[in-house]
């Protein structure tokens, strides 16, 4: 792929300091492509199939590895005593920022809401380390990012100054109050509900309603109870009923809703992405 950047590149490695986790069975993250530049010396090296299949290959300096594409697994096998190696990686220009700042990717849902709105005042509710805030901000959007972690505010502050980016304000703020205190444009807030109180749910919707603006838009994303879910394994235990997120919406504008199959990073005891119904709302309030 022609239309790639370098984000990163790392020390030249000799054989005492290449990290034992690339000796071992790893993979390259999802966006990132890898790229492995022998300078001196010889190394073997095990590129993994779907299957666990083994292909081997035999590297030098007139023998380059090949860029390897997202999420492919290998390993070094072994390297000659003078082996000197350098690493870089690589990804989609759209994704340089957030690869930079160690940020994952802006959730898709975001990326469409803004197809649907222009620049406003805008709450990210439950920011975490501000990859929708800052998405959001570099289009122009007038950003607040409230989290409960007040590490997650620091980080989103260290950015905005390493990046130079203004228009994003920070608050630790616990959404459980719902006790918003300013009036918005567009509210978002993906994959955090569940971890509220399930009690709370109901309140903390109509607080975001209460201060979003007439026209403003909301932007909701959790997951709903779903058959065979496997609770015992997830890291929360608040889920809406189906069908009970449009229906606090139903004096609104609904311009996408729906409950669809999705899957989280976590695995389960067979070492698969859990699988859950997620609803996604987006809907205009009512001049």
């Amino acid at each position: 792929m022609e239309n790639i950047v370098c984000y990163k590149t790392l020390p030249v490695w000799q054989k005492n300091t290449i990290p034992m986790a690339f000796m071992d069975r790893h993979n390259t993250a999802e966006g990132t492509w890898a790229q492995l530049t022998v300078l001196a010396g010889e190394m073997d090296f095990v590129v993994f199939g779907e299957n666990g299949e083994e292909t081997r290959y035999h590297f030098d300096t007139a023998h380059q590895p090949p860029r390897l594409d997202p999420q492919v697994w290998h390993k070094i096998e072994s390297v000659s005593d003078d082996i000197s190696c350098q690493l870089a990686f690589w990804c989609l220009p759209e994704d340089e920022f957030y690869k930079i700042h160690g940020l994952t990717r802006p959730h898709s849902e975001v990326r469409e809401l803004v197809t649907m709105t222009k620049p406003g005042k805008t709450l990210d509710l439950g920011s975490g380390r501000g990859r929708n805030s800052f998405f959001l901000a570099q289009l122009g959007y007038d950003v607040t990012a409230a989290d409960i972690n007040p590490q997650h505010i620091q980080a989103i502050e260290d950015v905005k100054a390493a990046a130079g980016i203004s228009n994003i304000r920070t608050q630790v703020y616990d959404i459980n109050q719902h006790a918003l205190q300013d009036d918005y444009d567009i509210i978002i807030s993906t994959v955090v509900l569940m971890f509220l109180k399930r009690e709370n749910i109901a309140a903390i919707i109509a607080d975001m309603q209460a201060h979003t603006r007439p026209d403003g838009y909301n932007l909701i994303v959790c997951p709903v109870e779903t058959e065979n879910m496997p609770y015992d394994e997830l890291p929360f235990d608040c889920f809406l009923k189906p069908g009970e997120l449009s229906g606090y919406y139903a004096d609104w504008d609904i311009l996408k809703y729906n409950e669809n199959p999705g899957h989280l990073h976590r695995t389960d005891a067979a070492g698969n992405r859990i699988r859950l119904n997620f609803a996604t709302l987006i809907a205009r309030k009512k001049a």
